[in-house]
């Protein structure tokens, strides 16, 4: 009997794709759950938030954080809600408060500040101990994740849109966040300003420092016009012949006037009002060839208004009580009431004003 071959019909399905290697959670995944958690077991913890010196600052920022130091003693005068005085008096002991005083006052600056807590923050644990590197050849105990599985053994993990690099933009080095485990230290009562006592001490230590920071900074001499000059060599005459300022020109003294005595000018003024009852700025710039300015001062002085409305708008006239006194002393009534108007050449009486 004759064998009848068949043959599969190509029929489109679907493909069958082998098992996918997913990525092991990141090491930082294992923390997300923990983050959000922030200790609150010492919500009713009262504290003093001060400001330090600066230098008192460095000497503590470089203690060690492993174990706890006392720094110095606190003393309270009178009630803790408020404190008639407090104190700060470090121990000599330490080395780092070898330099710097030893003694301060806190002064209270804000006895009850609304909403101001102070939080810390530390690793999680275990956290540490896989980022830091041993540094001996074959010791993966302290490698962290990605560096302690061998390259063959590493689990793929697909990219995904956040791995995409722009490369039209700088490159920026990706940081992970450090899980951090938040808690609340306590709530700020009072704030303080730090300080220090100004005794025989730290009049000692000020002086040290000081004489240390002379010591470090370069010494300034101080260079004569004849050493820059010999320094500069040629390059002050190319500088000077590079730039060339045109010559000032002298100003013309013609047509100048010296002015007379303040004095004189009030009585020539006098005379002038003697002989017209008004005067205009113009007329009596011509008759006295006096700066104008100088002419407005005499005539506020001898209490002569410009006058600003009517048929004698323009003109300047003396007060009544300045006619009254005028004709007291023997000036009698001034002939006409407006002085002629006389021919001024403006360009005569360019004068100083």
């Amino acid at each position: 009997m004759a064998t009848v071959k068949t043959e599969t019909e190509n029929v489109p399905g679907i493909k069958v794709e082998g098992d996918i290697i997913m990525g092991s959670p990141g090491a930082d995944d294992i923390y997300e759950d923990d983050q959000g958690d922030i200790d609150f077991s010492r919500y009713s913890q009262d504290v003093f938030l001060a400001r330090l010196p600066r230098y008192l600052w460095k000497s503590w920022d470089s203690l060690a954080d492993d174990e706890e130091i006392e720094v110095g003693t606190l003393r309270v005068e009178g009630s803790i809600d408020n404190p008639a005085s407090l104190s700060l008096k470090l121990h000599p002991t330490i080395p780092t408060h070898t330099n710097i005083p030893k003694e301060f006052v806190l002064q209270v600056t804000n006895n009850k500040p609304p909403n101001t807590f102070v939080f810390t923050e530390e690793d999680l644990p275990g956290f540490n101990s896989r980022l830091k590197m041993s540094g001996k050849a074959g010791d993966d105990t302290n490698l962290p994740m990605s560096k302690a599985i061998p390259q063959g053994m590493r689990q793929s993990k697909p990219k995904t849109d956040y791995d995409k690099v722009d490369k039209t933009k700088r490159f920026q080095n990706f940081r992970r966040a450090v899980p951090k485990k938040t808690a609340l230290t306590g709530r700020v009562r009072t704030e303080l300003n730090c300080l220090p006592v100004e005794n025989a001490g730290y009049k000692q230590i000020m002086i040290r420092r000081n004489a240390q920071e002379h010591k470090i900074l370069p010494p300034v001499s101080s260079v004569g016009d004849a050493s820059l000059a010999a320094m500069l060599g040629g390059q002050r005459t190319v500088v000077e012949n590079f730039i060339k300022s045109a010559p000032h020109k002298a100003k013309s003294q013609q047509n100048k006037n010296v002015r007379m005595a303040k004095n004189e000018l009030l009585d020539v003024l006098y005379n002038c009002f003697r002989e017209y009852k008004y005067w205009r700025l113009k007329d009596l710039r011509a008759r006295l060839q006096q700066p104008e300015q100088y002419i407005k001062e005499g005539l506020v002085t001898i209490s002569a208004h410009l006058i600003h409305s009517g048929p004698k708008v323009g003109t300047y006239a003396l007060s009544e009580a300045s006619q009254k006194i005028l004709q007291s002393t023997g000036g009698g009534i001034p002939i006409e009431d407006e002085a002629p108007e006389q021919d001024v050449d403006d360009d005569s009486f360019k004068m100083e004003q």
